[in-house]
């Protein structure tokens, strides 16, 4: 199966979520990259380490955490953009080299040991948490909140298609109330919602104004 999106993915989800065709696929075309994939056939993501500070914490490891700032500052720190994030070629990599920080600093640990085990995937799912994924660069610690059973399923949805990407996009949407912002064409009060006060800075609203309208002739001039 392939994991590019297709039109008729775009009409199932528009459907299921109660949402015009056109304004899924304006929001498709402003809000994504193109491509959910990157050439390396992997999720485009975004690995941020201020995030991963938090997401640490959460797992009650706030002296492990310290630990492994200082074994690599760059991949760990509490205040955002304190270190450049680098290129989109380098953030699965970034994701590796910050999940295996635990064993610069804990280089005994066996995965055959439970309490090892423990400590490893704990902080495996918090580098996941630490993402942005996909078309909609989604957050990984939103997959509770999005109806997912574990970060690991999140994370194989996003592996598995851009069909699976668009849809943690609009359970994102429809968690924060922006479902009825899509539908009733609000695009100015959705682009707030999902980018944030910034929006119209970038003029968000009016491009998706714009594909909606031009998907909208699409569909009347078939």
């Amino acid at each position: 199966m392939s994991k590019k999106l297709t039109e008729s993915q775009i009409s199932g989800l528009a459907a299921e979520y109660n949402v015009d065709y056109a304004a899924l696929r304006a929001v498709v075309e402003v809000e994504s990259r193109g491509s959910g994939f990157g050439a390396d056939n992997k999720p485009i993501i975004l690995f941020e380490p201020h995030i991963y500070w938090r997401e640490l914490d959460k797992k009650n490891y706030t002296n492990l955490k310290l630990k492994m700032q200082a074994a690599n500052p760059k991949l760990l720190y509490p205040k955002w953009k304190t270190y450049p994030y680098g290129s989109t070629s380098t953030q699965h990599q970034r994701l590796t080299d910050a999940a295996n920080l635990v064993f610069e600093v804990l280089p005994n640990l066996d995965p055959c040991n439970a309490d090892d085990f423990t400590i490893i995937n704990n902080v495996k799912e918090a580098a996941y948490a630490s993402c942005s994924w996909g078309l909609g660069q989604v957050m990984g610690f939103n997959w509770e909140a999005l109806g997912y059973n574990s970060i690991q399923e999140f994370v194989s949805k996003m592996e598995e298609s851009e069909a699976g990407q668009l849809d943690a996009m609009l359970r994102f949407c429809k968690v924060n109330n922006l479902i009825g912002k899509l539908q009733s064409k609000n695009f100015a009060d959705f682009a707030r919602g999902y980018n944030g006060r910034g929006y119209a800075q970038n003029n968000y609203d009016g491009k998706l104004l714009a594909a909606f309208n031009k998907f909208k002739n699409d569909a009347l001039n078939a």
